[in-house]
């Protein structure tokens, strides 16, 4: 069960550090792609913060927390093996 609970403590962190990187890309994109016309005045930080804030967000805290979750799960099986 050691093994497991290390297999869904790396799976739950890879899923909620995963979520924030592709939402920042996200933002990141979405302020390049602005650039080009001259409308990114907020930066990509500011896009994050807002897309983040919105309900588009949602998605992304939904997987944050899916993956807390499972390296929770994970690291608790690991402190009972």
């Amino acid at each position: 069960m050691r093994r497991l609970g290390a297999l869904l403590m790396i799976l739950g962190a890879n899923l909620a550090i995963g979520s924030v990187a592709a939402a920042f890309y996200l933002a990141s994109f979405g302020c390049a792609m602005g650039a080009a016309d001259g409308t990114c005045d907020q930066g990509a930080m500011g896009l994050f913060i807002d897309l983040m804030s919105s309900s588009d967000g949602v998605v992304f805290w939904v997987v944050i927390i899916v993956g807390l979750l499972i390296f929770w799960k994970g690291k608790r099986m690991r402190e009972h093996a």
